[in-house]
Formats: C-alpha cells, sequence, structure tokens
C-alpha cells in the first residue's frame, strides 16, 4: 500500500497546517486580498502536482518548500500584472496623443458619403454582388448561390456592377438607371 493511500487527506492537512504561512508570504508581495487569494489557490495547485516531492521531505524541508513555491508564484504574477499593464494604455491617454492623421478628413467623409449614395442607386442584385465580394469576401459559388445564377456567369455580373458604379459616380449619382 502506497503512502498516498495510507493518507488521503495529507495536502489538505499540509494547506490547513500552513495556511497562515502562505497568506503572510503572499501578502508581502501584494496588499489586495483578492490577488493575496489567488496567490495562494495557484501555488496549492503547484503544490498539488508535486505532492510525491512534498511526502518525501522531512517537516522542516516542508515549510520551506511550501514558502518558495508561494513566492515564486507571487513573484510569477506579479510579472505577468506588469507585463500586461505594459501592453494596455488607458483611453484619456490614447485620446490625448490619437494621432489627428487617422481622424478623416472632411473630403474624406463627403467621399464617403457620396460613394454610399451612388451605391444605394444601384439595383439590389448588384448591390448584393458588390457587398458580396468585396465586403463579405464571398467565393463566386457563394455568391451564385446567393443571387440563384450560375457560378460561371458571376465574373461577367461583377464587371457590369463595377461598371454600373463607376458610371453612376462620374455622372455624379444622377442616372436612376
Amino acid at each position: 500500500m502506497t503512502k498516498e493511500k495510507e493518507n488521503p487527506g495529507f495536502m489538505e492537512a499540509i494547506y490547513r497546517k500552513h495556511e497562515r504561512l502562505m497568506y503572510y508570504i503572499a501578502g508581502k508581495y501584494t496588499a489586495n486580498a483578492q490577488r493575496r487569494e489567488d496567490i495562494v489557490q495557484t501555488a496549492v495547485v503547484s503544490l498539488l502536482r508535486k505532492e510525491a516531492t512534498l511526502r518525501r521531505l522531512p517537516p522542516y524541508a516542508q515549510i520551506n518548500y511550501i514558502a518558495a513555491a508561494v513566492r515564486n508564484t507571487a513573484i510569477n504574477a506579479l510579472k505577468r500584472e506588469q507585463k500586461e499593464l505594459d501592453r494596455c494604455i488607458s483611453l484619456e491617454d490614447l485620446t490625448e496623443t490619437f494621432p489627428t492623421q487617422f481622424m478623416p478628413s472632411a473630403e474624406a467623409i463627403t467621399l464617403e458619403k457620396d460613394l454610399l449614395a451612388v451605391f444605394q442607386e444601384m439595383k439590389e442584385d448588384e448591390q448584393q454582388l458588390l457587398m458580396g465580394k468585396y465586403l463579405m469576401d464571398l467565393s463566386d459559388a457563394e455568391l451564385a448561390q446567393t443571387l440563384g445564377c450560375k457560378a460561371s456567369s458571376i465574373r461577367m455580373r461583377l464587371t457590369r456592377a463595377r461598371r454600373t458604379f463607376i458610371k453612376k459616380l462620374q455622372d455624379g449619382g444622377d442616372d436612376n438607371a
């Protein structure tokens, strides 16, 4: 019979015996109670994986092993938090330093409105064709299925729809054909 079967509550007893020590060590690295709890629980999970090693150690060495596990877990948690903070930027900082070059100009907004107006003047099947191809990245077969036509005719229909769109843009969108 192995020692694990002889003493199934070994890890629970270790936890109960050294719980205050674990929280004390975690408290050295963070004052936040929730973070302390997370550190201790993560350390306990890692200790569970090393139960066989922990069983072989004498009691004084178990204390050092547990203390090292909690300390290392706390240090790793703080490093992860710092990496996350380094990757994040506050929205206030972003709006203050956001380059104006990324903001659309009045001309770009006007052009977008004109393009949309011309697009809305087109026939519905032409709109579906252009949106499906260039916005939704559908294949010719998917477009054919959507429009109820043969896949071999999609290329020509796309060419005609593009020509219609360009002609309407050149004419200023006045043509309601």
